[in-house]
């Protein structure tokens, strides 16, 4: 059986179920390297160098780790590759295939760099990354995007279109699949981690104007805490609609199958 290396930022971030399918499913015997851009740790927190305890496991910079101990991570990396014999190596998001880029060349190791969203349009990842996205298209062996809007955007970046494929990151229809919600009563769920990107306040202040129209409505909000849990809290009771917004935490794909059936939106 082929091995293929997947490498993921996070290890098994709850949000990030996306990538564990990808993991689970490949067919494929899959070595799981993770955390932080080049990463430091593959199986269950096995460190690819001891000096790399878990508090240290995002720390990239030579001031904090040395670059002695940069190149001695990269070799370990390497040599693990090598070792098992990986065959392609799939990187999820443009920044952990960064550092991966020139060891793949380098030893002839096929590259798929899976870009998912915001490491193709944020301002702040393309001002810190982005002069390293040409070298990174001329090495990739594959390139894959998850709409056509980003496609035309790597297209903008450098990437040769040849390279790119679509792969839409669609839903699990064992699970999520068409249902009439006609009938069902004003329930709104929201599904989302509680950080900035996912604006949860704003959710708020729009369910508290759906409120002055339909007293009865309920909003539902499932996903982690990420900063902004307890600042929801408060605008909901500053608004003086809790009671009309339960909190449910980190649900699992089933979980939150079962609340749509229940929702009208």
């Amino acid at each position: 059986m082929k091995s293929i290396a997947v490498v993921s930022y996070n290890y098994q971030q709850y949000s990030e179920t996306f990538i564990s399918h990808l993991v689970k499913n490949l067919p494929f015997k899959v070595h799981y390297l993770y955390g932080g851009e080049l990463p430091a740790f593959y199986g269950d927190y096995r460190p690819f160098l001891p000096e790399m305890g878990w508090g240290k496991w995002c720390v990239e910079t030579k001031a904090l780790v040395g670059k002695k101990i940069q190149e001695q991570h990269k070799e370990a990396v390497e040599q693990y590759l090598l070792k098992n014999n990986i065959q392609a190596v799939h990187a999820n998001y443009s920044f952990t295939a960064l550092p991966l880029m020139d060891i793949c060349e380098r030893n002839k190791i096929p590259l798929i760099v899976h870009f998912r969203g915001w490491t193709a349009y944020r301002q702040t990842i393309l001002d810190k990354y982005g002069a390293q996205y040409p070298k990174l298209f001329s090495i990739a062996a594959a390139v894959i995007c998850v709409s056509a809007d980003m496609k035309q955007q790597l297209i903008r970046l450098g990437c040769p279109e040849n390279k790119i494929t679509i792969i839409a990151s669609g839903a699990d229809t064992a699970y999520f699949h068409y249902q009439n919600h006609s009938a069902n009563p004003p329930v709104f769920l929201s599904v989302g981690r509680f950080c900035d990107t996912k604006n949860p306040h704003l959710t708020i202040l729009a369910f508290s104007k759906v409120l002055q129209e339909i007293p009865d409505a309920k909003l539902v909000m499932a996903g982690g805490d990420e900063t902004l849990l307890s600042a929801c809290f408060t605008l909901c009771k500053a608004l003086k609609i809790e009671l009309a917004v339960s909190f449910k935490g980190v649900l699992t794909h089933e979980q939150v199958a079962e609340e749509m059936k229940s929702a009208c939106l």
